[in-house]
């Protein structure tokens, strides 16, 4: 009859198996998350240059111009009674 030991190493044998496939499924996981995120920075620095307070106050401006040059006097006598326009 073999000793305890012997027959418990196929077992450990099989538990070491397993262990180092996991331990390849984590590093592999791990290689992933390690790449680096994509570089928001460019898209971040466009956004904050189309919503800078001066050029949504030059498209207001230019909104308010188009629709000046562009309506009718009852549409400038509001615009000017709402002080969008200088009264003159």
């Amino acid at each position: 009859m073999p000793p305890k030991d012997a027959r418990a190493l196929p077992a450990l044998d099989n538990q070491l198996d397993e262990l180092e496939v996991a331990r390849e499924k984590l590093v592999q996981e791990r290689a992933g998350a390690e790449r680096p995120a994509e570089d928001f920075q460019e898209r971040i620095a466009k956004v904050k240059a189309q919503f800078d307070p001066a050029n949504v106050e030059i498209s207001i401006r230019r909104l308010i111009f188009k629709a000046c040059n562009n309506s009718n006097e009852d549409a400038k006598q509001r615009l000017k009674s709402q002080n969008f326009l200088a009264k003159g």
